[in-house]
């Protein structure tokens, strides 16, 4: 599988957060990055600020965030 985004929000008016799946040595990962826009190319270009981890661990992550938004009052 190429890196395909799968979801996409904005965190300010230069810095969104792209979620992508995507393959390393035949095993699919999670990829959650913030993205800048570079006013030089007029693109948004990846940080070195997110979150790789195996696909095997989103269920562990839905939860964490799960538990995370009861904390803070929000539900989904």
């Amino acid at each position: 599988m190429e890196n395909k985004t799968i979801y996409t929000f904005k965190k300010s008016e230069t810095e969104e957060i792209r979620v992508s799946l995507g393959t390393f040595k035949e095993k699919l990962y999670l990829n959650v990055r913030v993205w800048f826009f570079s006013q030089r190319d007029g693109e948004f270009k990846p940080t070195k600020k997110g979150l790789t981890l195996g696909a095997e661990f989103i269920t562990e992550l839905k939860t964490a965030l799960e538990k995370a938004g009861e904390e803070v009052g929000i539900t989904a």
